[in-house]
């Protein structure tokens, strides 16, 4: 079971970079199919509830966290390194989260498309 759950964030993790951020964002692009191919980070998010694995959370944590890195390592690194502080910061309650996922897509220039999804964090398919 939790290897087909691993398979179903990547795919999702896969999916996002593809079809939301690879025209807007190379950088975020390069992290979530960072993340999409890392087994130790696939681990970690499925340590939280299914419900709080999304992409875009993750991406908008990190970045809340740790700052804009410079690349999948250095953002793998910190993931890892701050992984307790990482859950915390995706498990807040969804006011919270919207508002910061909003920040986030704003200073990308992700586009309405990203912000309608994050207006709705608590409606997004499971990963």
């Amino acid at each position: 079971m939790e290897q087909e759950d691993g398979a179903r964030v990547s795919i999702a993790y896969l999916r996002f970079a593809e079809d939301e951020v690879r025209d807007k964002s190379p950088l975020y692009c390069e992290l979530l199919r960072g993340a999409a191919s890392d087994p130790e980070v696939i681990g970690f998010l499925l340590t939280l509830p299914r419900e709080k694995r999304q992409p875009n959370l993750f991406l908008a944590a990190t970045r809340h966290l740790f700052g804009t890195p410079a690349g999948w390592d250095q953002l793998r690194s910190r993931a890892l390194q701050g992984k307790d502080a990482l859950r915390a910061v995706i498990c807040r309650e969804a006011g919270a989260l919207r508002a910061l996922c909003r920040t986030v897509c704003v200073e990308q220039g992700l586009g309405l498309g990203i912000l309608a999804v994050v207006s709705g964090l608590g409606t997004w398919p499971s990963a």
